[in-house]
């Protein structure tokens, strides 16, 4: 077996042997066999709960049926893994090791945010309109407070923005062009410049706004 493919059933099986672990309790909702080896509904509920990739990009039975291939995908090369000695091997106990913790943060995330925050309908769609605004903005950056604080003077002392960006600048386009990044959707920025922005008026030049990266001057 290639060292790709060792490595793939043991990333892959560790999560498989997390499953396992839970107790079956319905032993008649047969979904699929592998030899004399059931697959029951439950197991099946489990797997997919637990693979933070399922449902992602499809739902619908086929995403079900892709995953139940997978699942049986997965108990074949576990099998595999296990008449080899592989599960023996210090790699694969440590990434089944790895498996079962990250599986614990998405049932610990279930159970402590997913089951108590509760999202109305009405949030939903107002969340989504201001996701989807655009806004077209332009801005100046740096890394450290005290330069954007003296950029923010200098603005209010009459400097302009083409003036400033063309100082401060590495990027050619934003020196060139004032810092203007164009039409962009409120949902695609930073979550603190965007909430900045949205309340600017037009050609209101904000205050330094700390983000991730560092501090920004805004003009809507």
């Amino acid at each position: 077996m290639k060292l790709s493919s060792i490595l793939f059933v043991i990333l892959l099986f560790a999560f498989l042997n997390f499953s396992c672990q839970y107790k079956i309790e319905d032993t008649t909702n047969i979904i699929a066999k592998i030899d004399d080896q059931n697959i029951t509904i439950e197991e099946f509920r489990i797997f997919y709960e637990l693979d933070p990739n399922f449902g992602i990009d499809s739902t619908g039975y086929d995403a079900l049926l892709d995953e139940l291939h997978k699942l049986i995908d997965y108990k074949l090369a576990y099998r595999e893994a296990q008449q080899t000695g592989l599960t023996q091997d210090s790699l694969f106990i440590r990434a089944k090791k790895w498996g079962h913790q990250q599986a614990m943060l998405r049932q610990l995330y279930r159970e402590k945010v997913d089951k108590q925050i509760k999202i109305t309908e009405q949030e939903l769609r107002e969340a989504f309109v201001k996701y989807n605004i655009e806004l077209h903005v332009r801005h100046l950056f740096t890394s450290d407070l005290k330069e954007a604080q003296q950029l923010y003077n200098q603005l209010n002392e009459g400097v302009t923005f083409d003036v400033l960006a063309s100082q401060i600048f590495k990027d050619t386009l934003l020196a060139n062009n004032g810092g203007d990044l164009g039409w962009i959707k409120a949902g695609d920025l930073d979550d603190n410049f965007a909430e900045v922005a949205l309340e600017l008026d037009k050609n209101e030049i904000s205050r330094p706004v700390q983000t991730q990266w560092g501090y920004h001057i805004i003009q809507l």
